[in-house]
């Protein structure tokens, strides 16, 4: 383009070159970000706009060399294809009568593996954890995995599923446990799922004694009648669990499959009151009570001490006795608690049956006995007489 201009007399020209933007076809693709599955619109136009166009047919193009070109439509713009692959679509016409083309390329994502386990689940419940996958596409599971505190399993698998298919995943639910699962879609993408599930402890009913302990004439450790400072008569036995009643699950299925846990409650085999042979008519303790020698005491100071010793141990089941002190104790300090959220990975039922019988011998000779032995600090045996501690005196 030429201009002349006419400046004080003279003549100027000037020049400016034009370069015109050429014409092409443009592609967009929507979604821009597509999923597996999804249906994507492929829309072609001129860029810049205007001039005559049509477009004559389409190719998709995967990335993969391995899989051949498609047509997905002829003339029809826009174009709908529904994507199973990254790669390239090309759309091929005419614009303003000469021949042109155009691509977009579109990354595909992979669908998401679902393992669908609840927030929570109550111990001893089952729990289902049902995986699947987001888009109808086949899949084979590869890998699970399970764990929590202390444990863990994984288990390699080969197990092949069509599209849609769920896979069910279910079982005993023992601990909080944190999941795994690993798939290998059909166009070979590897894709992986966590989940977790919370496992909320039972409630179990407050242990009680309820049967008369038993009384055993016999010494047991601690106990004296001849000694120069504490004398002990008597002494109470809060027993442990009957073996038959310590039931162990293992757990088969599910992600809790290995862990061994304590299905139901453990019963407590009730209370033993041993007192010493020797306050008994025959024993030499018995018949150095009276009144002679080192002693003042006499039979009916004996009739006095059986009957403190019988409350104050639990034989009449009074709340003001051992006894009634370790229903008290088992009350508030619910030592089941602990216990009912027991379990363990090795593979001898019996050790957990152990580990409970020992947990609760943990708390009978640790905060139960330190109750007991406030309880003797606040009722202690009276002093009815000097007891004869004398063995070699009548």
């Amino acid at each position: 383009m030429f201009a002349h201009v006419v400046i004080d007399s003279y003549l100027h020209t000037a020049y400016a070159g034009i370069n015109p933007t050429q014409q092409r076809i443009s592609v967009t693709a929507l979604p821009t970000s597509p999923i597996y599955g999804d249906n994507v619109e492929y829309t072609a136009a001129p860029d810049p706009a205007g001039g005559q166009f049509a477009v004559t047919h389409w190719q998709f193009r995967p990335d993969s060399a391995t899989q051949p070109a498609t047509t997905p439509c002829d003339s029809t713009n826009p174009c709908n294809d529904v994507i199973r692959s990254s790669g390239t679509m090309w759309a091929f016409g005419t614009l303003s009568g000469r021949p042109d083309s155009g691509s977009v390329r579109v990354a595909m994502g992979d669908p998401e593996l679902i393992v669908d386990c609840p927030d929570t689940v109550t111990r001893g419940a089952t729990v289902n954890c049902p995986i699947r996958v987001s888009r109808p596409v086949a899949f084979t599971l590869i890998r699970r995995q399970a764990g929590g505190s202390g444990w863990m399993v994984a288990r390699q698998l080969n197990m092949a599923r069509a599209a849609n298919d769920t896979v069910p995943w279910s079982g005993t639910a023992v601990t909080t446990t944190d999941v795994s699962v690993q798939a290998r879609l059909s166009y070979g993408a590897v894709i992986t799922k966590r989940s977790r599930f919370v496992v909320n402890d039972r409630v179990w009913p407050v242990w009680r004694l309820n049967s008369r302990p038993d009384s055993v004439k016999r010494v047991r450790l601690g106990m004296r009648l001849y000694a120069q400072d504490t004398i002990v008569f008597a002494t109470y036995l809060l027993r442990g669990f009957a073996p038959t009643t310590i039931r162990i699950e293992r757990v088969t299925q599910g992600p809790d499959s290995g862990l061994a846990y304590v299905p139901t409650p453990p019963a407590l085999s009730g209370s033993d009151i041993y007192y010493h042979p020797g306050l008994y008519p025959g024993a030499k303790w018995y018949g150095d009570q009276n009144g002679k020698g080192s002693g003042t005491c006499r039979k009916n100071h004996l009739d006095q001490l059986f009957q403190f010793l019988n409350r104050h141990e639990g034989q009449s089941q009074q709340d003001s006795s051992h006894y009634g002190t370790s229903n008290r104790v088992l009350t508030q300090q619910r030592p089941q608690d602990e216990i009912e959220r027991m379990y363990t990975q090795a593979r001898s039922n019996s050790a957990l049956a152990r580990q409970v019988q020992a947990t609760f011998f943990d708390w009978r000779y640790g905060r139960h006995m330190d109750e007991q032995e406030a309880f003797d600090g606040r009722d202690p045996v009276p002093n009815f007489c000097d007891w004869d501690t004398n063995p070699r005196d009548q």
